[in-house]
């Protein structure tokens, strides 16, 4: 009897000690994980509207891209990314995001890019590249269209016909 429970508690505390260590970790969600940390810190140097050192981190091909430093990331390789450099570096004048822009990424949002980066830096396929959102129809200057031509209209021969419809219930 007491083998048994040395099996069982040996089993046990095995699995626990595996899921401790990360083993049976799920992997990060880069769309739920990650883009929410890099809008927050990062796209307002480098995202749609600016890219500072012609970096842009809103989409994840483009962090492979890289930017004037090269590569911003390099998957499988956390330890060979720049962007784990900048973001973990104790140096003020290196560290991203500058001082003047915000604050720093907390240890477990770096630990989360690492984590991401290291199982492949994995994103979906069909990331489309983020529009400027200067381009919204919104901001255009408005544009004025010719007045359509209506066939009859200019010898009278168009009937108008108007109709009241019934009361709404």
């Amino acid at each position: 009897m007491s083998r048994l429970f040395l099996q069982q508690f040996l089993c046990g505390m095995l699995v626990v000690c595996w899921s401790a260590v990360g083993v049976c970790a799920d992997p990060v969600d880069y769309v739920h994980d990650v883009k929410p940390i890099l809008a927050e810190k990062c796209y307002a140097c480098h995202g749609a509207l600016r890219q500072e050192s012609n970096l842009r981190l809103d989409l994840a091909a483009l962090m492979q891209e890289g930017g004037d430093s090269g590569p911003a990331i390099v998957p499988g390789k956390a330890d060979d990314s720049e962007l784990i450099a900048r973001v973990a570096t104790s140096d003020a004048d290196l560290r991203m995001p500058p001082e003047d822009e915000g604050e720093p990424l907390t240890p477990a949002q770096i630990e989360l890019l690492k984590a991401w980066i290291d199982e492949g830096a994995g994103a979906p396929a069909d990331e489309a590249i983020p529009r400027d959102p200067r381009e919204h129809w919104a901001y255009q200057p408005p544009v004025q269209h010719p007045v359509p031509e209506i066939d009859g209209l200019e010898t009278g021969q168009v009937t108008i016909v108007l109709r009241s419809t019934p009361r709404a219930d």
